[in-house]
């Protein structure tokens, strides 16, 4: 008995040992593979700016002069700073297949998508902030990150895709102004700035499009998920081995699961409500959320907005993504509908973009990095053509 208890002992203890090396062995060489240890089910990227200075997080950023305080909005928060240039960097992407989609390679091998601002904090050229020339028709469109197109070059994100299909089609003098927010968490904070940071720009149309976590409280993932394994977290051998099945199990919903039902129905005091912002420690919850009725007064009061200055005002709503591929669930079809009826009964021009994407490509060719579930150039292609269309239509009728 004695000999098989000491013959399992050394079997458990040099089995631990053979892992540890092996993890040990395998993040030694990782670090010399393009990164590709770094990769985690979780968002992770990076900042680095023009003298390859890399910026871990928004309060180094902010130490930069990357990010600066907003304080005019419903709550404290930040924004870019005016006239600042930096970059979105992420390792362990395919150099080879999916360099092309990027502006450069950084220090470290990864790869990098510049972002560059106006004097006004966007991400946008500054010709079409200032003074409207005659015949110049201006789209404002107002959003977050999807919006601003992080992860993707400026060129490759929708709002400027959008505009060379409306110039070619519709009116040469189309331009749309791209106001996406990174980082913006609530539906008042676009009502926010719109009223008091760019309607300067003087448009004609305002498009606010909505991600599901403006409405619903989803994970900060951009995507509904379980928690991740201890091992998978902690281990970067398992996360390399074991990092597709691992996602496409947290990623999946069971059909049979009303998973937004579940989520309108969170008590006001869950933790899911118990989010923090950035500055004076500011609780927000369930009121800002479609559940406590904040998106829904919010686009009611962009609507008189626009509507008292004589400007069109409309909504599109994005997808997650997460189930969109073929024979896939995509578990919150229930909220897309729900934004549709409002906005039909509130007279708001409305587009969803669910169809766009529902078994158009497998979702995870759709996000920018397997550790980052923004849409890249391909979503941001597939979404293009319905926007243009429904704006054409709102030009039209001017």
């Amino acid at each position: 008995m004695k000999s098989t208890i000491l013959r399992l002992a050394l079997l458990i203890g040099s089995t631990a040992v053979f892992v540890l090396l092996a993890e040990l062995i395998y993040r030694a060489v990782a670090t010399g593979m393009a990164g590709e240890g770094d990769l985690h089910l979780r968002y992770t990227v990076h900042y680095e700016d023009d003298d390859g200075h890399v910026y871990r997080d928004q309060a180094e950023g902010a130490q930069a002069g990357l990010v600066v305080p907003e304080l005019s909005g419903p709550r404290p928060t930040f924004r870019f700073a005016p006239d600042v240039r930096f970059y979105i960097c992420y390792r362990g992407l395919d150099h080879a297949a999916r360099g092309a989609e990027f502006d450069r390679t950084g220090n470290d091998d990864s790869l990098c998508v510049a972002c560059q601002t106006n004097s006004l904090g966007m991400r946008e050229r500054e010709e079409v902030c200032g003074p409207k020339p005659p015949g110049e028709r201006r789209i404002l469109c107002v959003g977050d990150s999807f919006t601003f197109g992080w992860g993707v070059r400026v060129e490759r994100a929708w709002p400027r895709l959008v505009e060379g299909m409306l110039r070619r089609d519709v009116d040469d003098g189309v331009r749309t102004v791209n106001a996406g927010a990174a980082g913006t968490m609530f539906v008042d904070e676009y009502r926010a700035a719109l009223e008091k940071r760019f309607y300067v720009v003087q448009p004609d149309i305002v498009l606010v499009t909505l991600c599901l976590n403006d409405l619903l409280p989803t994970s900060h993932a951009l995507a509904h998920q379980r928690p991740t394994p201890w091992l998978i977290r902690h281990s970067m051998l398992a996360r390399a081995l074991l990092q597709r099945y691992a996602m496409q199990s947290a990623l999946t919903i069971d059909p049979d699961r009303d998973l937004v039902q579940e989520l309108l129905d969170i008590p006001a005091d869950s933790p899911w409500y118990q989010a923090v912002t950035w500055l004076q420690g500011n609780r927000v919850g369930r009121a800002e959320l479609w559940p406590g009725g904040g998106p829904q007064r919010e686009l009611r009061a962009m609507r008189d907005w626009c509507r008292e200055r004589g400007v069109t005002f409309a909504v599109a709503i994005w997808p997650h993504f997460q189930g969109l591929g073929p024979d896939e669930h995509y578990p919150f079809e229930k909220i897309h509908r729900l934004a549709g009826a409002f906005c039909a009964a509130e007279s708001i021009p409305f587009l969803d973009l669910l169809p766009s994407f529902q078994g158009a490509a497998p979702t995870e060719e759709l996000w920018v990095s397997p550790a980052d579930y923004h849409g890249n150039q391909r979503a941001q292609a597939l979404a293009a053509p319905a926007i243009a269309t429904f704006l054409a239509r709102l030009l039209r009728s001017e």
